[in-house]
């Protein structure tokens, strides 16, 4: 017996429309409808007939706990999509969820459970803003499969925004700072990692990928395709952040000197303690322990890019290049440090009287 399908399909111009009620929102319980429109009447019924069908697929699954959806989603679909670093972080974020939210049917979750849920991790378990967004994208992008799945007929998720949040504010020093803290480090077995982290504002991750082979000595160049990264418990070389960061950077030749003095050991990374990876967090604390001997304000260490990105800009150099030495795209150097390009306003009318309006 064949089964009546939900919906209809009627003339639109010279298209055909296809509606069908796909059931109400949970929050205003007004009618929600999907519709479309194809080219024939023939196609028009078949997207109503997969619409019907991916409704009474979604139907046998509504009943899944979330803790069961989201896991099968993860381990299924996003493990093959991401890195396995990446992988491994939204993980985090998913056994959280889990915690508060795993054992709710994944079509009875409410408005109200996630925004107590960001509740909990903001003022219980003290998590940062910056977190809970992170946290909030893993779940958007949960609810948004199980749309796709028909697990759920509306996304509430979208509904509860998170906290809003702004980032750290940067903090930079000056080029006297910068020459201070180096004339302070001459002679001490970090200069020539003080001295290569000032020269290109690499992050940490990429200097501690890199292998002594990666100095050209010849054009004294340094090579970029890798970066460290946590995984688990430990770390691993991966992927760098982005396709724009690899590149290779000419360094100042007393810098390549610096590094190939350093390097002159049996050791195949070109910073490494007991033929391991440094840990990050180590270097760090070093950099903060040599600020404070350096007599300086504390800066991140990641504020050492910004500081050479910095000072660049407010020299006028251009922004492709500087981009190119960070390894990031003109539009990211561009919003990231706008506040520190000069103004050229003057100049410009300077250059277009001059040019244009010659007497």
């Amino acid at each position: 017996m064949a089964v009546k399908l939900k919906g209809s399909v009627r003339p639109r111009g010279d298209k055909f429309e296809y509606v069908i009620d796909v059931g109400k929102n949970p929050i205003t319980k007004k009618r929600i409808q999907e519709t479309g429109t194809c080219d024939t009447q023939e196609e028009a019924e078949q997207a109503l007939f997969e619409i019907n069908r991916n409704l009474r697929l979604g139907h046998k699954s509504a009943g899944r706990t979330f803790k069961d959806f989201i896991m099968s989603y993860y381990e299924s679909v996003v493990r093959h999509k991401v890195r396995a670093t990446t992988y491994e972080k939204q993980m985090e974020y998913v056994l959280r969820i889990i915690k508060y939210l795993g054992n709710k049917k994944i079509d009875k979750i409410t408005y109200d459970d996630i925004e107590d849920f960001y509740s909990q991790l903001l003022n219980v378990d003290k998590q940062g803003k910056g977190v809970i967004r992170n946290i909030s994208a893993v779940l958007r992008k949960t609810f948004k499969y199980a749309m796709k799945k028909k697990a759920i007929i509306y996304d509430v998720s979208k509904d509860v925004a998170p906290y809003s949040y702004k980032p750290k504010k940067m903090t930079v020093w000056q080029p006297e700072q910068v020459s201070h803290f180096l004339k302070t480090m001459r002679g001490t077995d970090r200069y020539a990692f003080y001295a290569l982290v000032f020269s290109t504002g690499m992050r940490i991750g990429e200097i501690l990928a890199l292998y002594k082979t990666d100095i050209l000595k010849k054009t004294n160049q340094i090579k970029i395709e890798k970066a460290l990264k946590r995984l688990g418990k430990g770390f691993v070389i991966d992927d760098t952040k982005t396709p724009n960061s690899i590149r290779t950077l000419r360094l100042p030749k007393h810098v390549v000197d610096e590094l190939l003095t350093h390097s002159n050991s049996n050791t195949l990374y070109l910073f490494e303690l007991n033929g391991k990876h440094f840990n990050p967090r180590t270097i760090r604390n070093r950099f903060y322990a040599d600020t404070k001997i350096a007599g300086l304000p504390r800066i991140r260490f990641h504020d050492i890019r910004h500081t050479v990105a910095s000072i660049l800009l407010m020299n006028r150099h251009p922004i492709v290049a500087v981009a190119e030495l960070l390894g990031d795209t003109v539009q990211t150097v561009n919003s990231t440090y706008s506040h520190f390009i000069p103004k050229m306003e003057s100049e410009l009318v300077e250059t277009i009287t001059s040019e244009f309006f010659k007497h």
